[in-house]
């Protein structure tokens, strides 16, 4: 696209949507966020917290063994157990601070959502409640 100014020539491109996407717009972005909101977002974050609960438990777990191990007097492998433990709060940590980002990301993607699909379902309901003949609503 070629645009001619008063005192100078501009070129630059216009993002243009095909035909189908166009026509469908509404309906195309609607299927598009979902599908992003329920495999980028939902899945991953939902797989993500049980895991992370299952390593949790296992925290828990180790840490009773670990003071088992020292109730025993056996130090060298408490403090082995120990150093585990603390790479996997290192890794929990991460965890938590991906999911504070991500989960509220998620949120605002669904609310706009379900707002942009109620707002869909009422054009195709106006647009089924017209009468024969006409394809536009005025």
């Amino acid at each position: 696209m070629v645009v001619h100014c008063e005192l100078q020539t501009m070129t630059g491109c216009r993002p243009e949507l095909r035909s189908l996407i166009r026509d469908h717009a509404h309906i195309y972005f609607n299927i598009y966020y979902w599908f992003r909101v329920i495999f980028i977002h939902l899945v991953p974050c939902c797989t993500l917290a049980v895991l992370t609960a299952l390593l949790v438990s296992a925290i828990q777990r180790a840490a009773a063994r670990r003071r088992q191990l020292l109730r025993q007097n056996r130090r060298t492998e408490s403090r082995r157990v120990a150093e585990k433990n603390w790479i996997t709060l290192m890794l929990l940590t991460v965890v938590a601070v991906f999911l504070l980002v991500e989960l509220p990301l998620a949120v605002l993607l669904i609310v706009l959502i379900v707002q942009n699909t109620v707002e869909v379902l009422a054009a195709l309901h106006q647009y089924k409640d017209l009468p024969s003949g006409r394809t536009e609503c005025s």
